[in-house]
């Protein structure tokens, strides 16, 4: 019985000891396991906070880049305006240049008429200068060979002849009549200045032919009394 008994313990001894062996070799393995879970949650963690601060650059990367992509809106924004603006400005320019240029063309215009009207001018003004050199040879031609003289303490000219008056001479020749034939002539080249703005000036051909017409001897004929004078001293 001893030896039985002593069979069995060994048994339950042995049984004992592979539990144990078993039990440490499980305990080895979960803490292995755990130890290798441990260090997993570890570098794991290690991993979420790379991921945590890349996620938190990539906010600030993404916060820069919608302040750039405003400030780029609001650039292209103010070169919209700019292009607008300039295109207003070029367009007030082509009408400014439009107008300065027909502007030129009417200034133009108005210096060419008025450089005809000075031609003009002096065109008539050459001729009435002609016309008064006409007047007076005229008047020096009746003074000459007429006799007509001035008389003192009267109006206008009488005819006087020399061989009705022999002391002719010795009367003294004021000049009343060049005075009345310029301050004629003068108002008749104002008359004519103030017509030539009005239409064009007449030909001086017409105006010489009627002074030297009216000049000529031919057509010239003394007066009745100038006449009877001669008669009473042949």
């Amino acid at each position: 019985d001893l030896a039985a008994q002593r069979a069995a313990c060994e048994r339950r001894i042995s049984a004992g000891r592979d539990r144990f062996a078993s039990a440490s070799a499980a305990v080895r393995t979960a803490a292995l396991s755990a130890r290798s879970g441990a260090r997993q949650f570890h570098s794991r963690r290690e991993d979420l906070d790379g991921f945590k601060k890349r996620l938190r650059d990539l906010g600030a990367d993404l916060g820069q880049a919608l302040s750039d992509k405003l400030r780029a809106e609001s650039k292209c924004e103010r070169v919209r305006e700019s292009i607008s603006a300039s295109a207003g400005t070029s367009e007030q320019l082509s009408s400014l240049i439009t107008e300065q240029r027909n502007r030129r063309e009417w200034l133009a215009t108005v210096i060419s008429n008025v450089l005809e009207a000075v031609e003009a001018l002096e065109a008539t003004s050459d001729e009435d200068d002609t016309w008064r050199k006409d007047i007076e040879k005229s008047l020096c031609w009746y003074q000459n060979l007429l006799g007509f003289q001035a008389v003192d303490g009267g109006e206008g000219d009488l005819p006087v002849s020399p061989s009705v008056c022999s002391d002719a001479s010795a009367i003294p020749i004021s000049t009343p009549v060049i005075k009345s034939v310029d301050s004629r002539s003068k108002n008749d080249r104002d008359r004519s200045n103030s017509q030539s703005k009005n239409r064009k000036p007449a030909l001086p051909a017409k105006r010489k032919a009627s002074v030297l017409s009216a000049a000529s001897p031919g057509s010239v004929r003394r007066s009745t009394r100038f006449v009877g004078n001669e008669g009473v001293t042949s």
